[in-house]
């Protein structure tokens, strides 16, 4: 992971509240998940392990490894994976599909620099998935189907197909311009979740002394 003073935290726009946490070159990614996902996990990483080596084309997300971690009584539960988006080349929309229109929206936020937006932002901006390469489509589809009945296969519901946009016409956007912008834009939000945190960890603090 390198030097941990220099991680990036981000924290999740799904209603899992997860953090998410990047290594200083950007190669790997430390996320929080609750116990029971950890538990899940655990649970199939011996047929997930035996997947991957059967299948070297997954597209599943690459988990490099799963931890425990305990300070000041509390416990959190952590996962190391491989970051899908670490490349030199400026990453200018992320979509996260998960083949569902309910609330699929990012809403006044789409078009927000770094947010990861939605099914139904991906349909109403046009977008669509075009693979040129009639055996390359063949084989990509086929691997999509093959991921999908594992995970099946594990009783896991809540998957998405994770896709990032390069515009190779558009050299006005850089990943570092991005992700300052994300950072700028969740600023206010991360300060307002720490004072939080800081008032609950107060709270339990006064509540230990009487």
């Amino acid at each position: 992971m390198g030097d941990m003073r220099n991680v990036a935290e981000r924290v999740s726009e799904g209603r899992s509240g997860s953090f998410f946490y990047y290594s200083h070159d950007g190669k790997f990614m430390v996320k929080t998940v609750s116990k029971a996902e950890s538990e899940c996990m655990r649970e199939m990483l011996p047929d997930y392990y035996s997947y991957v080596l059967e299948n070297p084309d997954t597209l599943l997300m690459r988990i490099l490894g799963q931890f425990d971690l305990t300070h000041d009584k509390n416990t959190y539960h952590l996962v190391v994976l491989a970051n899908v988006f670490n490349t030199t080349l400026a990453i200018h929309e992320r979509f996260d599909l998960k083949g569902s229109l309910y609330k699929r929206t990012l809403g006044r936020r789409r078009g927000t620099p770094g947010l990861v937006h939605r099914d139904l932002d991906f349909i109403q901006t046009g977008r669509r998935i075009t693979v040129r390469d009639g055996v390359l489509a063949l084989k990509l589809r086929e691997q999509i189907e093959k991921d999908a009945a594992f995970l099946k296969s594990q009783n896991v519901l809540d998957y998405s197909l994770l896709i990032g946009i390069h515009r190779r016409f558009d050299h006005t956007t850089s990943n570092h311009r991005e992700r300052d912008a994300w950072i700028a834009y969740h600023t206010k939000d991360l300060e307002k979740m720490l004072e939080v945190l800081k008032h609950e960890r107060a709270q339990r603090a006064a509540a230990a002394r009487e």
